[in-house]
């Protein structure tokens, strides 16, 4: 597995490091990300400092056992594969790990194996990517990459692929997975989710 990453913080003078956080570890061949909640805010926690510790403790095993993903896909010949289910408690409320009465515990977290083979590509994200990019535009880009120099660069797609998502974000106009989600609970809202965004891509070699 050959793996890179793209961050791209929301604009906060308070927070220039943002709420994300994510790692890559090519000896354990081992990806992750941590999506910090950015309504500890109000409380005056800063949750991207939890998101960073998580992510750079050394115990690996802890990391995998705990990690919170907001999401990611497996794509194999040009289409997606498989695909995680949205890791939230109710809408847009996703599992928190925390030591606060209203914290989830590692209890919650789902172990999922999904096979993979050669010419895959995995791409790992938070909701800033998952809920501003539509699953046949991921598809769409990562072709694009996989047919030109990038598929050996992956940090470069995962660059290109997190522009796309910031575009989307900033739109008011766009039908995007966050306006469909937020239809479906009787919320009218139209174009992007702006927020941190996230993207690790890994080739399988």
């Amino acid at each position: 597995m050959v793996a890179g990453s793209f961050y791209i913080p929301k604009v906060n003078d308070e927070k220039p490091l943002g709420e994300d956080a994510s790692f890559i570890c090519v000896k354990e061949q081992t990806i992750g990300v941590a999506d910090g909640v950015g309504g500890w805010a109000k409380k005056g926690i800063d949750s991207g400092v939890y998101s960073r510790e998580l992510m750079k403790t050394p115990n690996l095993q802890f990391k995998i056992m705990i990690i919170v993903l907001f999401g990611f896909v497996v794509i194999r010949d040009g289409l997606i594969v498989y695909k995680s289910e949205i890791q939230q408690s109710r809408f847009n409320c996703p599992y928190q790990l925390g030591n606060a009465s209203s914290s989830d515990d590692p209890s919650v977290a789902e172990k999922i194996s999904v096979p993979v083979v050669a010419g895959d590509v995995i791409v790992l994200g938070t909701d800033g990517l998952f809920g501003n990019v539509h699953d046949f535009e991921l598809e769409m880009l990562v072709n694009s990459g996989v047919d030109s120099l990038e598929s050996d660069v992956p940090e470069i797609l995962a660059w290109r692929i997190a522009l796309y998502a910031l575009d989307n974000a900033k739109s008011t106009e766009l039908y995007t997975p966050f306006s469909r989600e937020c239809s479906k609970v009787g919320i009218e809202h139209h174009g992007g989710k702006y927020d941190d965004i996230t993207v690790v891509v890994a080739n399988i070699c």
